[in-house]
């Protein structure tokens, strides 16, 4: 019912009146984020007109006071005053508390109550799989803390909730070769996990990522990345750890590092050490002095160290958000939420200010874009931001979309 501009209307006459329901209440802060700032106030000017303003201007008819009463009861005229000033400044009180009810909306913090803005996520209570050639070989979760499974030639093993860690196994498992399978390590959207490669290689995979390491992971230490991961390599190394995306290759002795694959480019932010970028027929070299962000090669760009803390949002159980691109904003929450998208052609080259909690739900996330100017259609099973041609589609939901105007 809320994507009918009348009902919504109407709710907003009973709020000002004082009797809206509790779930009507609710009904209607799930309107306030579906409709733009010129649609709500021409709600509200309609409701008011409804409500209010013709409540007060009946009662002000019915009462008339005697000329006795005006100029010798200065309580009446006292009262007369008040009156008349209610009138004036009612509906300008109204429309500054709406209005502010409206701003608060859309800048609010989409957060959890209790959760504190530093506190880095934790993985415990999440879960990933470890898989070798097509097959889906474990699930990593609390279950597997003190257990352990030798998959090829890997053993996988689990001390901590939250924590993987891998090393080459003595006797490799004889259900398969041991070089014949690359095995990859995959988290679901709402998921995050960490592991630890056998040469030491800490990882945080942030949700619907995965990495994949080579079959012979011993002598070629080679990682695919799907998605979006945090590395810390230890400075041990005798030989670069490569690292391939879809749109490039990094390679590494020593180095902190996120590394964030996307639809349009891969981003790549450094907190510490020095890291290769590789090209087809060139390669380049980004270290701590490098302090601009720049574009290392054809859809692959490089934040320095300053820019590290709005990158690394996502490990945060509070995503504040200061000011990041709108297009990295998008893909992130896509990660999160578990969507998959047509394009990025239409979401605006802007930067976005917000909040929004690791449990906010995926309504809550939808109205924070729709109040940053995005407007969104489903378009099979993906979401577009692109309108069609006759300006009429279908707002991406969890559960059924509803057929909307912008």
């Amino acid at each position: 019912m809320i994507h009918q501009p009348n009902y919504v209307q109407e709710l907003i006459k009973k709020y000002f009146e004082g009797i809206a329901s509790p779930a009507e209440i609710i009904q209607l802060r799930a309107a306030w984020k579906l409709y733009d700032e010129e649609e709500l106030l021409k709600m509200m000017k309609e409701a008011l007109k409804e409500s209010d303003l013709q409540y007060l201007s009946e009662n002000l008819r019915n009462w008339n006071p005697t000329v006795d009463e005006v100029f010798y009861k200065p309580t009446t005229w006292y009262k007369y005053r008040l009156r008349i000033a209610a009138i004036i400044l009612l509906p300008l009180l109204l429309i500054a508390a709406l209005g502010y009810w409206h701003y608060s909306w859309q800048n609010r913090e989409i957060a959890c109550e209790g959760v504190n803005g530093n506190s880095i996520l934790s993985t415990a209570p999440f879960y990933c799989f470890i898989e070798s050639g097509y097959s889906k070989q474990l699930e990593v979760n609390r279950a597997f803390t003190g257990h352990s499974k030798t998959i090829g030639s890997i053993e996988w093993f689990q001390q901590k909730d939250g924590l993987v860690e891998a090393k080459y196994a003595i006797a490799p498992s004889s259900d398969e070769a041991p070089s014949r399978y690359s095995q990859s390590i995959t988290t679901n959207p709402g998921q995050q996990y960490q592991l630890i490669l056998p040469d030491g290689t800490r990882i945080r995979l942030n949700a619907s990522s995965r990495i994949k390491i080579s079959a012979d992971f011993k002598t070629d230490n080679r990682l695919d990345l799907e998605g979006e991961a945090f590395f810390d390599i230890p400075g041990s190394r005798t030989d670069s750890l490569i690292i391939s995306t879809i749109h490039g290759v990094v390679k590494t002795l020593n180095a902190r590092f996120n590394l964030s694959t996307g639809i349009i480019r891969t981003i790549l932010a450094l907190e510490k050490g020095a890291l290769i970028i590789q090209g087809d027929s060139s390669s380049q070299l980004v270290n701590g002095e490098n302090d601009v962000v720049m574009q290392a090669k054809k859809n692959m760009v490089y934040f320095p160290k300053q820019n590290i803390a709005q990158i690394l949002t996502w490990q945060y159980e509070k995503r504040v958000y200061t000011g990041i691109n709108m297009v990295h904003f998008v893909e992130e929450m896509g990660r999160w939420y578990g969507l998959t998208f047509e394009n990025l052609n239409c979401v605006p080259n802007k930067s976005i200010k917000t909040s929004i909690c690791y449990q906010a739900s995926l309504e809550d996330m939808l109205g924070v874009l729709q109040k940053n100017g995005l407007h969104m259609r489903k378009v099979g099973t993906k979401i577009s931001f692109c309108p069609p041609k006759n300006h009429r589609h279908t707002i991406a939901s969890a559960n059924t979309p509803f057929t909307t105007h912008f």
